[in-house]
């Protein structure tokens, strides 16, 4: 549906309503949204825009109040508002890393609202415009319904993991996993490794790598943005199992062996093309002086814990 004109004049009483519920109260609710993201924060919303959709009920008899804020014991729900709850749900969530994104993806620092034109919401949503701000979205059929769901936590991540900023790797929902699930998590994992074989290693994940493999593969799982972090984690995780499996610590033979192997100190993971991997879903190889654990993109995150089977063979 392409968009309707803005409605040259509001009726009077809607006119009232407007000036009391939205104009009044928008630099108030700009800096709760603002203190909330601890950045300047703007609300830029056109109330005759908005009730050119207006059909009945709540949208037609006051769209100021439903666009911004109504008092609490009101039946009714509010679009500003509800962004601004969400918002502090999902940064008492994510923390100070959640608005750094948040604040980085939408960097115009303004609110809107639009008519979601390519439908991409049953009611309403949300998403990061071509200019940077963030923009509630509804429904031609739907302005009044479902209003403080527009900025879920689902509706804000995935408008969040369709923009992208300069200098920012891989997509939004990547850098969380990685942040949550692998930076949060490896350090003990790194340290069983390291005293097994008695020296410092360093693990390099290769996100980015991995990253560009499993976007660009048609057979990759459907949730491996979410699982990227986790699941990286868990082939270093299966090293350092078959590692303490095979008593590396107290077995010369075997620690000097994987030594030698990775020469340079190094474990790394990677995502590489089919057919690469000779032995099941996944393998460890020794290159270069160091151990390579490595997977294609249709079984990324399968069979993870056999991933260093077949390295005795190659000590």
């Amino acid at each position: 549906m392409s968009r309707l004109p803005p409605v040259d004049k509001l009726p009077l009483a809607i006119r009232k309503d407007v000036r009391d519920n939205y104009e009044s109260k928008k630099d108030e609710l700009a800096k709760k949204i603002s203190d909330v993201l601890d950045a300047e924060w703007t609300v830029d919303i056109n109330p005759n825009q908005i009730y050119a959709y207006a059909k009945d009920g709540y949208a037609k008899e006051s769209p100021g109040a439903m666009i911004a804020a109504t008092p609490r014991t009101n039946k009714h729900t509010r679009y500003v508002e509800g962004v601004e709850w969400q918002l502090k749900d999902f940064v008492s969530k994510y923390g100070d890393a959640g608005k750094t994104e948040i604040n980085t993806l939408v960097p115009a620092h303004v609110l809107t609202m639009d008519l979601d034109v390519d439908g991409k919401f049953t009611y309403c949503g949300c998403e990061v415009s071509e200019s940077g701000g963030l923009v509630i979205l509804f429904g031609p059929d739907a302005l009044g319904t479902n209003i403080d769901s527009a900025a879920s936590e689902e509706n804000l991540t995935k408008a969040l993991n369709a923009a992208s900023a300069p200098g920012l790797p891989m997509s939004y929902v990547a850098r969380r996993s990685v942040r949550d699930e692998y930076d949060a998590q490896i350090v003990p994992i790194q340290a069983r490794i390291n005293e097994q074989l008695g020296r410092e290693i360093t693990l390099r994940p290769g996100f980015e790598e991995a990253f560009e493999k499993l976007k660009a593969a048609a057979d990759a799982d459907n949730n491996w943005e979410v699982n990227l972090g986790m699941y990286v984690r868990e082939y270093f995780d299966a090293l350092a199992s078959w590692l303490e499996y095979n008593k590396a610590k107290d077995d010369e033979m075997v620690r000097e062996g994987v030594n030698e192997a990775a020469e340079r100190g190094e474990v790394l993971f990677r995502v590489v093309d089919d057919g690469v991997v000779k032995s099941g879903y996944n393998e460890t190889v020794v290159e270069g002086g160091a151990l390579y654990l490595q997977t294609v993109p249709g079984n990324f995150g399968t069979n993870i814990g056999q991933v260093a089977d077949t390295l005795m063979d190659q000590l």
